[in-house]
């Protein structure tokens, strides 16, 4: 029995570490068909869509984005064509200070 308390003490503590360490440290996986965008700040922003808008425009990858007009812009939020770790992003959403990865579908590379 106390083995098998041990155990799951243990369990109990490494296993949410494990939880955050992927979520902090590891990178997630790019999307197929995808452009990433990393936003490092060192302050947080009020809202995505400035600073993503702003990123896409310093960038020369993808040629494509960084001429982008707002109203093309605008129809990626409402088409749901920008997420943040899978999730769909909102142009209102706010930015914490640090390491942010956005991805665009649909102006990727296929591979």
């Amino acid at each position: 029995m106390s083995i098998d308390l041990v155990y799951f003490s243990f369990w109990i503590i490494i296993d949410p570490i494990s939880v955050l360490y992927s979520l902090v440290f590891k990178s997630q996986e790019k999307p197929l068909n995808s452009f990433r965008v990393t936003l490092v700040l060192s302050s947080s922003r009020p809202r995505l869509d400035q600073v993503l808008l702003e990123k896409l425009r310093e960038q020369d990858e993808n040629i494509e984005l960084k001429n982008i007009s707002r109203t093309e812009f605008k129809e990626l939020f409402k088409k749901k064509k920008i997420r943040i770790k899978k999730q769909i992003a909102l142009p209102s959403s706010s930015l914490a200070q640090g390491t942010t990865e956005v991805d665009i579908l649909g102006f990727g590379t296929a591979t």
